[in-house]
């Protein structure tokens, strides 16, 4: 990974104006989330933090204005239905005849 100096040397000398970051974890939260807290505090007092979108923000430090949670998007709610956590009326579960490929 680079540091600051190493990206600003081979980037003549210049920041991003701004960043869009994104994390499948809450902000705030534990193990990657803590990561992606101390992350986005240096981008926000560099400001250079366009928008973080996250799953869920449990932090205080950078405005809210910043970060787009997906925490009630209904774009969740196919992922938990392709896993097979929510049933339909009928008891089915949605997708279950889909196979993951990759």
């Amino acid at each position: 990974m680079l540091d600051s100096v190493q990206f600003c040397q081979s980037n003549n000398g210049t920041l991003p104006q701004s960043v869009l970051y994104s994390i499948a974890a809450p902000i705030g939260g534990h193990g990657l989330g803590t990561d992606a807290l101390e992350t986005l505090r240096g981008l926000h007092r560099h400001r250079i933090l366009g928008r973080a979108i996250a799953y869920g923000n449990l932090q205080h430090d950078i405005p809210p204005s910043f970060i787009r949670t997906l925490q009630h998007h209904p774009v969740r709610l196919l992922g938990l239905a392709k896993a097979g956590l929510i049933e339909s009326k009928k008891g089915a579960k949605p997708f279950a005849g889909l196979r993951a490929f990759g």
